[in-house]
């Protein structure tokens, strides 16, 4: 291959790398994702959000919200979360317990605990019942490391903070 000719394909190689770099940069505004690794462009969905309130249209019309008007600051269910933080959170904002364990879903994304399971360390006792009844580590299904789960020490009337074994 002689020298224009190499000049020539490298000039066109850095075109097709110009112009999928410009592709790239401009996915966010266009709506498409990219994957590097195959370099392949997909449409991805937009994400509509007509009264700007932070929460898509989809979503408010799921729990009934409205989606012409920015209702982003109420708090249809009572539990301390607004419906945007509700959203972000991922939790149903017209229940204020989304994993019903006895915690609102504020506490529990105040607690840094998961709202959508009631029992996180699957012990047998809700987190409710570890936080507020016994106070036992929530996320620990032994809090005394004995070898018996904070329930089976409750059921059987023993310490869950004392070493039993």
């Amino acid at each position: 291959m002689n020298d224009q000719k190499a000049s020539m394909v490298i000039v066109g190689m850095v075109a097709v790398v110009a112009a999928v770099a410009i592709l790239i940069l401009l996915s966010g505004s266009l709506g498409l994702s990219s994957d590097v690794s195959g370099q392949a462009l997909k449409v991805k969905p937009v994400t509509l959000d007509k009264d700007k309130d932070g929460m898509p249209v989809a979503w408010e019309k799921k729990y009934g919200l409205d989606p012409t008007k920015d209702d982003s600051a109420d708090d249809i269910d009572g539990d301390g979360l607004t419906n945007l933080l509700e959203y972000k959170a991922g939790t149903n904002p017209t229940d204020a317990d989304t994993d019903d364990d006895g915690l609102s879903d504020y506490e529990e994304v105040v607690m840094g605990t998961d709202p959508f399971d009631a029992d996180m360390d699957d012990d047998g006792l809700s987190d409710y019942e570890e936080e507020v009844v016994y106070g036992t580590e929530i996320n620990d299904a032994d809090t005394d490391d004995d070898g018996l789960s904070d329930y089976e020490e409750v059921v059987m009337g023993t310490d869950p903070f004392d070493a039993d074994m």
